[in-house]
């Protein structure tokens, strides 16, 4: 399977709406994920608070607009390639499996592969993904890179599954925000550089943070819409 994928700047949303029909089917998540089956076969798992909007185009390719994340399962059709749009980048497929995460807050933009071959583009600078890498987009400074993927929690917003070894505490933040659509900070931000080893099976927010608070000896508080994780610096 071949899919490509190509980065547009600021002109991928005008693109995709003045080449699609009227018949816009509208999935919005807020604090459930929802699973949208299309009529070609195509499954679209979308995470919490994200949003897609599908179309025919009057081109002939099966379209999304995507605000936030989610998983795709693209039924294959070498006739009708299937487009993501996000404000920043366009993936274009045939028919292969792989999540995107495009999230308005982070600062990149992760594509990983699940299956299929997946070829990536931003200007002249173009990665081949297979099956088991992830390539990142940098908004910040527009690098785009590809490495394998070691990210074994990158579905634990569906599976509600959490395992680390050795992991730092930031990345384990990261994963909290993503699967929870939390808002957590450090502070101090070193923090970041604890390392954890521990394995959440379909826990709730609350409990992991109380787990957190014992063995890392932290505080969590609320800070309006933000939580806090606050302690000393691990040794």
């Amino acid at each position: 399977r071949i899919a490509a994928v190509v980065l547009l700047l600021n002109v991928s949303v005008l693109y995709f709406y003045n080449n699609s029909t009227t018949n816009d089917l509208v999935v919005a998540s807020e604090r459930t994920i929802k699973t949208q089956k299309l009529e070609d076969g195509t499954q679209i798992d979308i995470n919490q608070f994200s949003r897609i909007t599908y179309t025919d185009g009057a081109d002939g390719t099966r379209q999304v607009a995507l605000q936030g994340d989610a998983f795709f399962d693209v039924a294959r059709d070498e006739e009708r390639p299937f487009i993501i749009q996000t404000d920043e980048v366009a993936v274009k497929v045939l028919g292969t499996s792989f999540y995107v995460d495009a999230r308005d807050e982070e600062d990149e933009i992760q594509v990983i592969v699940a299956s299929g071959t997946v070829a990536m583009k931003v200007g002249e600078n173009k990665i081949i993904l297979t099956k088991g890498d992830i390539g990142t987009y940098m908004k910040s400074n527009q690098q785009l890179t590809k490495k394998k993927n070691e990210d074994v929690n990158y579905m634990a917003w569906k599976t509600k599954q959490l395992t680390y070894e050795e992991a730092l505490l930031g990345k384990v933040v990261f994963d909290l925000e993503r699967t929870f659509h939390a808002d957590i900070a450090l502070e101090p931000a070193a923090l970041k550089n604890c390392t954890l080893t521990a394995t959440y099976d379909n826990q709730t927010l609350d409990s992991v943070l109380r787990i957190l608070e014992k063995t890392l000896n932290l505080k969590a508080t609320t800070n309006g819409e933000r939580i806090v994780l606050s302690g000393s610096l691990c040794e």
